[in-house]
């Protein structure tokens, strides 16, 4: 799960061999790939092809919560090992605790 606070975003970046997905768990934001930008919002995913360069961002007024998978690991899984650990506030509990509602 990748948090994103107000007007927080991913750098530009690109992937090799990998395809990313992100599923919006809550909250509004913009995708932008390869020049190519629309409105993401909770319940609505996107698959970044390989090589495409890639932005995610934060339009809205709280924050917002995606599901991220990239396959093959293109070492995404020690990148996220590699950050800062941060103690989830009762909000990413909450989006957490929702998720089998989705299903």
């Amino acid at each position: 799960m990748e948090i994103f606070e107000v007007g927080g975003k991913t750098p530009p970046k690109r992937h090799q061999w990998a395809l990313e997905m992100f599923f919006v768990l809550k909250g509004e934001g913009r995708a932008i790939c390869d020049g190519k930008s629309m409105a993401i919002k909770a319940g609505d995913s996107l698959l970044v092809p390989a090589t495409g360069t890639h932005v995610i961002e934060n339009t809205g007024n709280g924050r917002l919560y995606t599901l991220t998978i990239m396959v093959p690991n293109e070492d995404f899984a020690e990148l996220i090992r590699s950050g800062t650990p941060v103690e989830l506030d009762a909000e990413d509990m909450s989006v957490l605790g929702g998720l089998d509602r989705l299903m």
